[in-house]
């Protein structure tokens, strides 16, 4: 999948990782709505060095909003060097906004900041609890915005999402684009245990458009779940997936190497901001997926 990019000379909206896959799909939405953009992506903007601190500042007025979407994934390894490396990013683009606030910010961070949640439903007042390298490095980039932003006068939006999937993924995660992966190079789709855990999946074109609303909207600052509110089994998953995929697969129940936790997610306080937004139908958005 290919993105265009949209330059202008003083862009309102600036979107670091803006050819990653939430970028990447970021910047088609913004180009649907005719939003003022400029995308910038790691040969624009390296920020693991510290030279992207006077890089990125040159994009950036007090008016404008920043949209965070760069990240080290954790499918890139969930070790002490990724978390590192988000933690240099978190780190540089504060030293940016300390010396060139912004009007508005918006985070892209993680639901497994929540880790195994003690009671169900998730809300944004769940404990948090991370449990893996990447969790622990988006929580505490959550926290290095938060003091920069207090600091300057910057309103700050912080997103949490979970299961993400969609066309061009990829990055891919144990979910809806792993499986049809699955399905189409191997003929199988592995479970761990039965697939009985629940998840919350959230189709790509959803978040955007959430973002996108957010941008658009007032200054709402705060944290937010980025949740449709329905959860579904692993196993109820590939069954949906077999009536969209014509291939034939083999179910392969692999030994759980973790704990089994469900997540079920209220979404209240998306949806009071948002009343009117419809998240997308799960089955026509795994079509969408397989057939883009």
């Amino acid at each position: 999948m290919v993105y265009s990019k949209i330059i202008y000379m003083t862009p309102k909206n600036v979107i670091l990782g803006g050819t990653g896959f939430v970028g990447g799909n970021l910047c088609q939405e913004f180009g649907v709505r005719k939003i003022n953009y400029q995308a910038l992506s790691s040969t624009d903007v390296d920020l693991l060095k510290l030279t992207a601190v006077n890089k990125l500042k040159k994009y950036l007025t007090r008016d404008s909003c920043l949209i965070i979407t760069a990240a080290i994934t954790r499918q890139k390894g969930d070790n002490l060097q990724t978390f590192a490396d988000n933690l240099t990013i978190a780190q540089n683009i504060a030293r940016c906004l300390q010396i060139a606030p912004v009007k508005r910010c918006i985070f892209l961070s993680t639901c497994d900041v929540y880790g195994i949640p003690e009671k169900l439903p998730i809300t944004e007042n769940t404990r948090i609890n991370p449990l893996t390298y990447y969790a622990v490095s988006k929580y505490a980039s959550e926290r290095i915005l938060a003091k920069v932003a207090e600091e300057n006068k910057i309103s700050l939006t912080i997103l949490r999402f979970n299961g993400i999937f969609g066309p061009g993924q990829k990055n891919i995660q144990y979910g809806v684009n792993r499986f049809i992966r699955s399905i189409l190079d191997r003929g199988i789709i592995e479970l761990w245990g039965n697939g009985e855990e629940l998840r919350d999946f959230v189709y790509v074109k959803d978040l955007v458009r959430i973002i996108a609303n957010f941008v658009e909207g007032n200054s709402t600052s705060g944290v937010f779940n980025i949740t449709s509110g329905s959860s579904i089994t692993f196993y109820d998953l590939t069954n949906k997936i077999a009536k969209i995929v014509p291939n034939k697969f083999k179910l392969v129940y692999k030994k759980r190497t973790g704990p089994v936790f469900d997540q079920k997610f209220n979404n209240q306080k998306l949806r009071h901001i948002f009343p009117s937004f419809q998240f997308s139908d799960i089955s026509a958005s795994i079509r969408e997926t397989y057939e883009t």
